[in-house]
């Protein structure tokens, strides 16, 4: 993915995009063995030029695949520092930062446990913003709305409890 990379003078200048979102929706696929959903709520905001992906998020619910507290997964372009933490911070409340944890051909990675106080403020909340580091010195600040998280969360965490069809 060349998000980033193609045109890193222009984040580097003022750190704003132009972008458009997915909104929050809830997404199960079969385990590998069939028996279990494994569930996560999700959103994912685009570049809205080109359609690729700037920041895609997913707060996977306790219990999906013997895990016992719940997960953030992010997913993020190339173009943001390494050796940089991405920063959550949900309204004017504390800043998490959640280091990088692995890379390929399509972006950057991290998948770390999610709080309960996290995700109580973010089932509350109005915006979580997600800060990127880029390369260039800039920080991208990502404002996702939080409208609609707390259904989507919740759905997740019912759906993956019931049996998987057959």
């Amino acid at each position: 993915m060349a998000l980033l990379l193609a045109a890193p003078a222009a984040f580097a200048q003022d750190a704003t995009v132009t972008t458009r979102d997915s909104g929050w929706g809830m997404e199960c696929i079969t385990s590998g063995n069939g028996a279990a959903f494994v569930c996560a709520s999700r959103y994912t905001r685009e570049l809205a030029d080109s359609d690729e992906r700037l920041v895609e998020l997913q707060v996977v619910p306790p219990g999906s695949s013997g895990i016992a507290d719940p997960l953030v997964r992010l997913s993020l372009p190339h173009g943001i520092r390494l050796d940089a933490r991405v920063g959550l911070r949900v309204d004017r409340g504390e800043q998490f930062l959640l280091p990088l944890q692995r890379s390929d051909a399509r972006g950057l990675y991290t998948t770390l446990p999610l709080g309960a106080d996290v995700l109580r403020a973010m089932k509350a909340g109005g915006t979580l913003t997600v800060s990127l580091a880029l390369v260039e010195g800039a920080v991208l600040p990502v404002e996702i709305p939080l409208v609609g998280f707390a259904r989507a969360y919740d759905a997740a965490l019912r759906v993956q409890a019931e049996p998987a069809p057959r």
